[in-house]
């Protein structure tokens, strides 16, 4: 089946990530009037959130759907296949990014070899130096990439085994574990590792769409809940800092948000199944 209610999110997502750049991200003074119309788009952060949970919902929906639960073509088309959706556009975009840089602003490229580097490689999100230079929206394409890797090699296999709540536990401990165990200022928290949970959150709510499970909801929540005590041990505890700690609180804020996409796609795509009218998820 196809959802329309995901295109709608999906294309509202999008819209409001341009904007928060167009209106927040600029450096000339604005007047007062338009310095106001700045604040409802303030929360750039949220939408890539939703995008992520959004990715692991579509992913996992054809595997859920399959009578072996695998993917089609087998782990390596998948991974042709991403490579032929995520590639072509990101490195045309990196292009134009690097052509403004040495045109516009002059940049040397002798200077930041290293830096191009990691961005070819789409692995520039694991080193903060270089994490948003040319683009700085460029930095989650990386952050995605790395996640399609986790999908089959360990989340799939999770699922398999224990399914919901081993999945998204296996989830929140690779999440977790950069902001438990590395010095803050290499923890990778610029690039949410916690990103990984919001996926599997979207890959259990596929699970719930397709075969119309309840155990989806409670271990979706259950793992919000559950996210939301880790990070107040982890802060408190692990790292014995304070609960104010700018990644942990960004980790329970995206964790809650993701928590609430997974239910509410999870709840739309039931209702379509249904027949149910479909009332604000409709196209966009």
């Amino acid at each position: 089946m196809r959802f329309t209610a995901l295109d709608g999110l999906r294309g509202f997502a999008s819209l409001y990530v341009v904007l928060y750049h167009f209106t927040v991200w600029v450096v000339a003074p604005l007047p007062p009037w338009l310095a106001m119309a700045q604040r409802p788009f303030a929360f750039g952060h949220l939408p890539v959130s939703i995008f992520i949970v959004l990715s692991g919902f579509s992913l996992m929906l054809p595997v859920a759907a399959s009578a072996t639960t695998t993917m089609r073509g087998g782990t390596g088309r998948y991974f042709v296949r991403r490579a032929r959706r995520i590639l072509p556009p990101y490195y045309a975009a990196l292009l134009l990014a690097i052509v403004v840089s040495v045109t516009v602003s002059g940049v040397d490229l002798s200077q930041h070899v290293t830096s191009l580097l990691t961005h070819v490689a789409l692995v520039h999100d694991l080193f903060l130096p270089f994490a948003f230079d040319w683009n700085m929206a460029h930095w989650t394409v990386a952050v995605e990439w790395q996640i399609y890797f986790l999908f089959p090699l360990l989340l799939l296999p999770a699922w398999r085994y224990g399914r919901a709540w081993l999945t998204l536990a296996v989830a929140l401990v690779i999440s977790a574990l950069p902001l438990a165990l590395l010095p803050p200022a290499y923890d990778l928290s610029w690039a949410c590792p916690w990103y990984v949970a919001l996926f599997a959150m979207g890959t259990i709510a596929a699970v719930g769409s397709e075969r119309g499970c309840s155990e989806s909801r409670r271990a979706i929540l259950r793992a919000a809940g559950f996210a939301l005590v880790l990070l107040y041990l982890g802060s408190r505890v692990l790292l014995r800092d304070a609960w104010t700690t700018n990644a942990w609180l960004n980790f329970a804020k995206d964790a809650v948000v993701g928590g609430a996409v997974a239910i509410l796609l999870l709840e739309l795509t039931l209702n379509v199944r249904a027949g149910k009218p479909r009332r604000f998820a409709g196209r966009i």
